[in-house]
């Protein structure tokens, strides 16, 4: 209490209210700057991230859209696209048969020995094109192919299939295939 009153005396009691404010004041801001400020300054940034983040998701999913949209567009495209080089000039339709089935034997890993045209008959409102093709490969990657090759156009039908074993788990395949186009004569 003496300490008080001395006190008292030579400070004024306005002048020791305005000093504890001020030191209260100052004690608030330190706290702020030092503790406060950066965990908000985070969180502000945290959440603006995140609104942006919102943004571009529902933007994605808009892109994915179209992007889908795009890839099958251009399936159509590409059946549409086989459609017209089936219906060229004998020497065309064998160059693009090969190019489709060397495009298969790369998608699985096989290797296509030989493709020989055998014969062109005409069968109702049909040309059909017989081709004998030698394929070696795995089980795995001769199935692949074949399946492939089933769902790349439906105007090409396997009529002959015979498999023999190779040496190295390989196996040699013959097939007969024959491909139908519309007879426009």
């Amino acid at each position: 209490m003496k300490i008080y009153k001395q006190i008292q005396q030579y400070i004024q009691p306005q002048t020791l209210v305005f000093l504890l404010l001020s030191i209260t004041v100052l004690f608030v801001l330190s706290a702020y700057f030092y503790i406060l400020k950066s965990p908000w300054a985070k969180h502000t940034q945290a959440r603006t991230t995140m609104s942006q983040l919102e943004k571009q998701l529902q933007h994605s999913v808009s892109y994915q859209k179209r992007i889908t949209d795009q890839q099958d567009a251009i399936k159509q495209l590409k059946k549409q696209l086989s459609a017209i080089h089936y219906n060229s000039p004998d020497n065309q339709v064998t160059t693009s048969l090969i190019a489709q089935l060397d495009q298969l034997a790369r998608q699985s890993e096989i290797e296509i020995v030989n493709v020989m045209p055998e014969k062109t008959s005409q069968i109702l409102m049909f040309k059909e094109r017989i081709y004998r093709i030698e394929i070696k490969g795995s089980y795995f990657q001769i199935f692949n192919w074949i399946y492939l090759l089933e769902h790349a156009s439906s105007s090409i039908v396997i009529k002959q299939f015979e498999i023999s074993n190779q040496h190295n788990k390989q196996k040699q395949v013959q097939l007969l295939i024959a491909l139908y186009q519309i007879n426009e004569s």
